[in-house]
Order: C-alpha cells, then sequence, then structure tokens
C-alpha cells in the first residue's frame, strides 16, 4: 500500500482521483446489483459477516478513498495547504 504521507501533493489528489473513480464505479454495480435502498451500515456489515464479494469490494474502495480523503484533511488542518506535513525524524 502507498505510505499517503510521502506523496506531494499533485500525487495525493491523484490518488484520491484514481479511488473516486473506482469507487463510483463499483457503487454503480451495488446499485445496479440492487443494495441502492440499503443503508451503509447494513452494507458494511453484509460484506464482513456475509462475505458477499461484491460489498467486500465496495467497502475496501470506501475505506481506502476514505484513508486518502483523511490524509489531504489533516494536511489542510495543519498547515492550511496540501503540501505534506514534515514529521519528526
Amino acid at each position: 500500500m502507498t505510505d499517503l504521507t510521502k506523496l506531494s501533493a499533485a500525487k495525493l489528489h491523484a490518488v484520491i482521483a484514481k479511488r473516486e473513480a473506482v469507487h463510483s464505479a463499483l457503487l454503480d454495480e451495488t446499485i445496479a446489483a440492487g443494495y441502492g435502498e440499503t443503508r451503509h451500515n447494513d452494507i458494511v456489515r453484509m460484506a464482513r459477516e456475509d462475505g458477499v464479494p461484491l460489498l467486500v469490494e465496495y467497502v475496501a474502495a470506501s475505506d481506502s478513498l476514505s484513508e486518502a480523503r483523511w490524509e489531504l484533511d489533516a494536511r489542510q488542518r495543519y498547515h492550511g495547504g496540501d503540501k505534506p506535513i514534515r514529521r519528526a525524524a
């Protein structure tokens, strides 16, 4: 897995865009499979407990996208921009 904390701003934005595209495609598949009216927490439960393959993949993509967005949010809260945070060695 990519260490998001070390990516440049441009690369982080590229990772977010790529993960958003994957997430969006899986969301469309999930809706087409009949889960469009299902609550998110129920989808997560079905993915974890029942192991529905499409839902497992969707939840993994959702978690991955959230991780990248959290890194961008942390950068913006830390110094108001999207450049990497210099962490103490």
